[in-house]
């Protein structure tokens, strides 16, 4: 594949293509996302970045990239999203914050003086050595680096806990991903930190660095009970908690109230609330109506009373009228995105102190399902309410405890077979 332009790679439509060459900056953003492709990272990633520095080459029109520094990156976030200046670390996992990474990479790149990255520390002999050889497997560099930097956080590990590699126990390799399990790493990432680890021990190995049956006892967690899944969802308490803590002050705290009283009554996918529009709320009959995501059907709900409240009172105080509910609170106020409300939930579980485990919308409406689940609501009941054509899809969203299996067990399926 050829990457001479790389916006004829990433991209179909040729207004959008038009619309990257006619921003500012346009080789030094092509030489960038070129480098990107070339060096094995994703269409996707690189599509992301390619729509950031867009973004970027737009808010920084007219300054000489030479001369930049991390304050006109400030300026150019608080021109997009309304954030005012602050440190780097703070923005968090928020659009801003990956607008800022992205640009501050590119501007690396290309030498701007001020963008420079600081050398990066040496490597420690042995993993030196496994880096020479990733190298010579010829593996993209996104690949070379993952396994490297699995390595690296595995001997980290290993070092804090008063061991070494000669003396290393397949006990403590499954240690360490019990660990990061338990510190809130899905399952998929556990068993790609283990093929990683694999990866390492069997070079280890080869050089007599460790046991050379290590590595074949190392196995990818899949349906072990040890690795097994934990709860998807919250406790209710904690989805109760939530809501009493929004108090509607304001455009960004009314959505809020708005959105998690809908994600907690109705148990609503992002998807869901991101396409509601004012006529899907009948304030005279007191309904609700649904577009649901997975399977196309318009369901119709009894529009709960504190729910109606919260988006009567949004109604009013957002920036303007639209047939959308949900809205940006920045000019010029388009229709709110589905991953802002994983932002809202996201944030509002930080600030009542709930920082570990799930935090997003997915996480309210597994809770959701294992509530009415625990009341003894039947399956079928459940399945209907979540927008689900199976009768047995709803058992995704619960982690079964005795009493959950009593409930389930007690089900009759008379009049459904």
């Amino acid at each position: 594949m050829h990457f001479e332009d790389p916006f004829e790679s990433l991209f179909v439509r040729r207004s959008v293509i038009q619309r990257h060459h006619s921003a500012p900056f346009l080789k030094e953003r092509q030489r960038f996302l070129a480098s990107l492709l070339q060096t094995g990272h994703q269409l996707a990633y690189a599509r992301n970045v390619a729509w950031y520095l867009l973004r970027a080459a737009d808010a920084l029109r007219g300054r000489a990239l030479e001369r930049l520094t991390h304050s006109h990156l400030d300026a150019s976030i608080h021109r997009i999203w309304g954030i005012k200046p602050k440190p780097a670390s703070s923005y968090r996992w928020t659009a801003a914050y990956v607008f800022r990474i992205t640009v501050a990479r590119w501007l690396a790149f290309l030498g701007v003086p001020n963008f420079r990255r600081r050398k990066a520390r040496a490597l420690p002999p042995r993993l030196r050595e496994y880096l020479s050889y990733l190298k010579s497997r010829e593996f993209a560099q996104s690949s070379t680096e993952w396994n490297l930097r699995h390595a690296a956080l595995f001997l980290s590990w290993l070092r804090a806990q008063g061991k070494r590699l000669g003396n290393l126990r397949v006990s403590d390799v499954d240690n360490f991903l019990l660990s990061r399990r338990a510190g809130g790493w899905s399952l998929a990432t556990v068993r790609s930190f283990a093929s990683a680890i694999r990866v390492f021990l069997n070079y280890a190995a080869a050089h007599g660095w460790c046991n050379d049956q290590l590595s074949a006892m190392v196995r990818t967690p899949s349906g072990s009970r040890r690795f097994a899944s934990g709860p998807k969802g919250r406790p209710w308490r904690d989805v109760e908690r939530l809501v009493r803590s929004i108090k509607p002050v304001g455009v960004a705290a009314a959505r809020a109230k708005a959105a998690i009283l809908l994600m907690s009554h109705y148990a609503l996918r992002n998807s869901e609330i991101a396409r509601l529009k004012v006529s899907d709320v009948d304030f005279r009959t007191m309904t609700l109506a649904v577009r649901r995501s997975k399977n196309g059907p318009i369901q119709r709900y009894p529009l709960a009373d504190d729910v109606m409240k919260a988006i009567r009172h949004y109604l009013k105080v957002r920036p303007r009228r639209h047939s959308r509910i949900f809205l940006s609170i920045k000019a010029p106020f388009p229709p709110a995105r589905v991953k802002t409300f994983y932002a809202i939930t996201y944030y509002r579980f930080s600030k009542i102190g709930l920082t570990t485990g799930r935090r997003g919308p997915h996480a309210i409406r597994h809770a959701r399902a294992s509530q009415l689940l625990r009341r003894g609501t039947p399956l079928r009941e459940i399945a209907d309410f979540l927008g689900h054509r199976r009768i047995e899809s709803p058992l995704s969203y619960v982690v079964f405890d005795i009493g959950s299996l009593r409930q389930v067990a007690a089900f009759s399926l008379k009049g459904l077979l």
